[in-house]
């Protein structure tokens, strides 16, 4: 099982295992966002070899959808992007 555990100084530490593929089983959206650039490049492929949408957080490029940011004001409504 995998937890996330919030400190004392405001930071959160995840609670359990190291990545793997069996992650992502009975999936749909995937977001490789770790601070290690290679282990992000390994799940998008992972993602990828299964046919499961993958946001890359470091390399936006490798990953097959984005999030961006909608503001609405009244009847004006901007969508915001950061390629990534």
């Amino acid at each position: 099982m995998v937890r996330f555990k919030r400190s004392k100084e405001g930071e959160i530490a995840l609670i359990g295992k190291s990545y793997g593929k069996s992650h992502l089983e009975g999936v749909a959206l995937v977001f490789a966002a770790t601070s290690d650039p290679e282990l992000n490049r390994e799940i998008a492929g992972d993602a990828s070899a299964r046919g499961l949408w993958c946001n890359m957080a470091t390399s936006p490029e490798l990953g097959s959808f984005i999030v961006p940011s909608v503001v609405q004001r009244g009847p004006l409504t901007i969508a915001i992007s950061t390629a990534g």
